[in-house]
C-alpha cells in the first residue's frame, strides 16, 4: 500500500513538473514575441521621429512628403539589412585578426560609419531635398 502511494506521489510530481515545463515554454514564447514587438515599435518610433526632425530641422525639405517618406522607409530597410548582414560575414576574419574585443569594436564602428555615409547623402540629395534651392541648369 505504501509503495502504491509513493508511486502515485511520484506520478503526480512528474505531471506537475511537465505542466510547469509546458507553461514555462509557452510564457517564454510569449515573452519573445513581446520583445520583438517592443523592439519593432521602438525602431518605428525612433525612425519616424528621425524622419520628421531631419526633414524639417536639418535639411529644411520642401519636396513631396509622401515621396520622402517612401524613399526614407526603403533606405532604412536597406541600411538595416546591410547592418545585420555585413557583420555576419566579416566577424570571424576580423576577430581572428585583432581579437574579440577589438573585432566587435571595429565591426560596430565601421558599420555605424558606413550607415552614416550612406544615409547623409541619400537624405540630402535624394530623399529630403529643398526644391526651392535647386537652380535650373541650361543644357
Amino acid at each position: 500500500m505504501k509503495e502504491k502511494v509513493l508511486n502515485n506521489d511520484l506520478s503526480n510530481h512528474k505531471n506537475k513538473t511537465f505542466g510547469q515545463f509546458i507553461l514555462f515554454l509557452l510564457f517564454s514564447m510569449v515573452t519573445t514575441v513581446v520583445d520583438i514587438g517592443a523592439f519593432t515599435l521602438s525602431f518605428i518610433i525612433s525612425q519616424t521621429f528621425n524622419f520628421f526632425i531631419q526633414r524639417k530641422a536639418t535639411f529644411k525639405a520642401t519636396n513631396n512628403i509622401i515621396y520622402s517618406g517612401i524613399m526614407y522607409f526603403l533606405m532604412v530597410l536597406i541600411v538595416l539589412f546591410f547592418q545585420i548582414w555585413i557583420p555576419t560575414i566579416v566577424r570571424q576574419p576580423v576577430i581572428a585578426l585583432v581579437g574579440i574585443k577589438w573585432g566587435e569594436f571595429l565591426i560596430k564602428n565601421v558599420n555605424m560609419t558606413l550607415s552614416f555615409l550612406i544615409q547623409f547623402p541619400m537624405n540630402k540629395w535624394i530623399i529630403m531635398r529643398d526644391i526651392h534651392s535647386i537652380k535650373p541648369t541650361i543644357w
